[in-house]
C-alpha cells in the first residue's frame, strides 16, 4: 500500500463510528492507545465489520477491538539491573530506545527507512524536536551514524508529506514542531568529520534543501500580508512586522487524545469548537502541550488561544534558522541568498526587541494579537533570544537578573510563574528549557548562572535516578525529591531529551 492510501485509510478509520465509539467509551485509559492500535487485517476490514456487527444482540466492545486489533506493549524502560551510575543508565537506554529502519505496514505509524530513537514511555514514534536534544547526548556515546540517521528520515518525511510532523504517525500529519533542522544540521557539521559544506557533499545539500523547504512552510503566505492583522497559516503581520505563530490544519479533535478533547471542548459553544480544536492543536505544535502560555485565563482550558499568541521563542528560533541559511550560503558562496538571509534575520531581530521585549519587566514576553500587548505569563520561552544570540548583552544579564530571581528554585528553572495542572507551567522543570537557558547564557559569558542551572537540573535528576532507578521525560523542581505531575498523562520514562541534556551538562562540568 502507498504511502498516500495508507494516509487517506488511517483518515477514515480515525473518522469512522467504530474508532469514535472506542474512544468515547473508556475502552482504554489512554486514547493514545487506540490511535496506535495495529489492525488484525486492516482498518477499513475493522471499521466495516463494526457496523456489521455492533447491533448484535450479544455485541462486546471490548472482546470485538482485542480480536480486531493487537497493541504494542507500553511499559518501563528496562536494562540491566541496578546499573552503576546515571551516566551509565543513559548509555544502556540508547539501545533500548532505538529503533531499526520500519517494515511497510498497515498501521497508523509512517515507517521511516532510517534508524532512530524515540523518547520512551507511550511515545513510541520519533518526535521531531525532541531529536535535537537526544542528539546532544548521542553525539556524547559516539552515536553519531544515528544522528545522521534522523536528519535522513526528517527529509524523507518532509518529502513524503510536505512538513516534518510533530512525530511519524499520520494523525500527527497536519502539525510539525519548532524548527530544529538547522541546529541538527549544525552539530553534524560541528562534530562530525564526515560533512563538508559544499556543493559536492550530496548530505550536506539535501539537509540546506530540507531546511529552506521547512522555512518556506513557517513563511507560507507571507507575500499575502498586505496590513497589519493580516495572517494566513504560520504568518501573521504585525504593526507591520512579518512574525509567525504555531499552526494546525486540522481542527477537529486529536486522534490521539479523542475522548480528552471531547471532553476539554464540552464547555465551548458548538460554532466555536473548530477554532478551540485548532489553538489546541497549534498547542500541541510548540511542544509546550499544554501551558498557561496559550490560556487567556491560566485557570480556564477553554480560554486557550494559541493561534493569538506570537511566541518568543519560535520567533527566535526562525531567527536562528535565517542567521544558519545565510551562513551556510555565504560558505557556499552563494552571495545573493546570503544577503537575503541575513537581511531577513536582521528584520526579525527588531521585530522581537521591538513588539516583545518589556523594559519594565526587563525580560521578553509572547505577543497577544487579539489584544495588542505582550502576554502577563512569565515563562523560560524568554531564554531562547539568549539561545539564538539576538539580544544585547545588557538585555542578557537582565534575564540572568530574572531567571535568579523568579525562575531558578533549589531543583533547577520552573517553566512558568504559574502553578497551573498544566505540565509546562511551575512546578515543573524541562531538559530542553534548561538547555537553553544556560547554553544562551554561557554564550553570553554568564557563565557562573549556567553552571548553577546546570548543577541544579543534574542535582535534581540524580535524586530521581537514586530514588527509581529511571531518567524521567519532565521533573518538578521546586521539590525535587518529589515526582512530576500535571498534564494529560503519567510522567513517562525514558527519557531521550533528558538523556542527551543530562549528558551534555556532565560533560560540560567535565563529570562525563
Amino acid at each position: 500500500m502507498s504511502r498516500r492510501n495508507e494516509h487517506d485509510e488511517c483518515m477514515r478509520f480515525f473518522n469512522s463510528s467504530l474508532f469514535h465509539d472506542v474512544q468515547t467509551s473508556n475502552v482504554f485509559a489512554d486514547s493514545k492507545t487506540f490511535a496506535d492500535a495495529i489492525p488484525t487485517h486492516s482498518f477499513t476490514y475493522a471499521a466495516n465489520a463494526y457496523l456489521s456487527e455492533k447491533h448484535l444482540q450479544d455485541f462486546d466492545l471490548q472482546q470485538f477491538v482485542q480480536t480486531q486489533f493487537s497493541f504494542a506493549p507500553v511499559g518501563e524502560v528496562l536494562g540491566t539491573p541496578k546499573p552503576q551510575s546515571l551516566t551509565d543508565y543513559i548509555e544502556q537506554q540508547w539501545s533500548l530506545l532505538a529503533r531499526a529502519a520500519d517494515v511497510e505496514k498497515n498501521t497508523t505509524l509512517i515507517p521511516l527507512s532510517h534508524p532512530y530513537i524515540v523518547p520512551g514511555g507511550r511515545f513510541r514514534e520519533i518526535y521531531y524536536w525532541d531529536s535535537y536534544f537526544t542528539s546532544l547526548g548521542l553525539v556524547l556515546s559516539d552515536k553519531m551514524p544515528l544522528v545522521q540517521s534522523m536528519m535522513e528520515n526528517f527529509i524523507e518525511l518532509q518529502q513524503h508529506i510536505g512538513l516534518i510532523p510533530n512525530g511519524n504517525r499520520y494523525y500527527y500529519a497536519t502539525r510539525t514542531q519548532p524548527p530544529i533542522l538547522s541546529l541538527l544540521l549544525q552539530l553534524i557539521i560541528d562534530t562530525s568529520d564526515d560533512v563538508k559544506v559544499s556543493q559536492n557533499d550530496a548530505f550536506f545539500m539535501r539537509s540546506l534543501k530540507a531546511i529552506e523547504t521547512e522555512y518556506r512552510l513557517w513563511m507560507d503566505g507571507a507575500d499575502q500580508l498586505c496590513s497589519h492583522g493580516d495572517s494566513h497559516r504560520r504568518v501573521i503581520n504585525v504593526q507591520g512586522f512579518t512574525l509567525n505563530r504555531y499552526w494546525d490544519d486540522a481542527d477537529g479533535p486529536r486522534p490521539e487524545s479523542y475522548r480528552e478533547d471531547i471532553a476539554l471542548a464540552a464547555k465551548v459553544p458548538d460554532g466555536e469548537k473548530a477554532a478551540f480544536y485548532r489553538h489546541l492543536r497549534a498547542a500541541c505544535e510548540s511542544g509546550w502541550d499544554f501551558s498557561s502560555r496559550w490560556l487567556r485565563d491560566p485557570t480556564d482550558f477553554s480560554s486557550i488561544h494559541t493561534t493569538d499568541v506570537i511566541p518568543v521563542d519560535l520567533n527566535a528560533l526562525l531567527y536562528l534558522v535565517e542567521r544558519h541559511l545565510a551562513g551556510f550560503h555565504q560558505r557556499l558562496g552563494h552571495c545573493r541568498e546570503y544577503r537575503r538571509y541575513t537581511a531577513l534575520a536582521d528584520d526579525r531581530q527588531v521585530a522581537i526587541n521591538t513588539l516583545m521585549w518589556c523594559e519594565q519587566h526587563q525580560l521578553y514576553f509572547d505577543f497577544d494579537t487579539s489584544q495588542e500587548i505582550r502576554s502577563s505569563t512569565w515563562s523560560l520561552a524568554a531564554t531562547v533570544p539568549l539561545f539564538a544570540g539576538l539580544c544585547s548583552h545588557q538585555q542578557a544579564r537582565q534575564i540572568e537578573q530574572n531567571l535568579r530571581t523568579h525562575f531558578l528554585t533549589s531543583g533547577g528553572l520552573i517553566t512558568t510563574l504559574n502553578d497551573t495542572e498544566q505540565q509546562w507551567d511551575s512546578p515543573n522543570g524541562w531538559a530542553p528549557l534548561h538547555y537553553f537557558a544556560a547554553q544562551g547564557l554561557a554564550r553570553y559569558g554568564l557563565t557562573a548562572t549556567a553552571t548553577h542551572i546546570k548543577t541544579a537540573w543534574l542535582s535534581t535528576v540524580n535524586t530521581q535516578f537514586d530514588r527509581h532507578q529511571k531518567v524521567f521525560e519532565k521533573y518538578n523542581v521546586v521539590t525535587p525529591s518529589a515526582l512530576a505531575s500535571g498534564g494529560e498523562y503519567d510522567v513517562q520514562e525514558g527519557f531521550g531529551w533528558t538523556n542527551g541534556v543530562t549528558l551534555q551538562f556532565a560533560h560540560d562540568l567535565s563529570l562525563f
